[in-house]
């Protein structure tokens, strides 16, 4: 197998990718260590992305509306 591009290896982590598909590439990175960094790279980034937007409280747009 060629390595997977970084939308399947994204597509794994959503869990996208349909059973045959997320086998082979499943397969593909216990042999490859680059690929494997790279998905570890990925999965760090989107874990980053979701605590750092859960810390953010939404304005409340009514409060500021009323304020006015």
């Amino acid at each position: 197998m060629t390595h997977p591009e970084m939308h399947r290896l994204a597509a794994l982590l959503d869990g996208a990718l349909g059973d045959g598909e997320r086998e082979h590439v499943r397969a593909h990175l216990l042999t490859c260590p680059r690929c494997a960094a790279r998905l570890r790279r990925l999965q760090a980034d989107a874990e980053r992305i979701v605590s750092s937007t859960a810390s953010e409280r939404a304005p409340d747009v009514r409060a500021l509306v009323l304020a006015r």
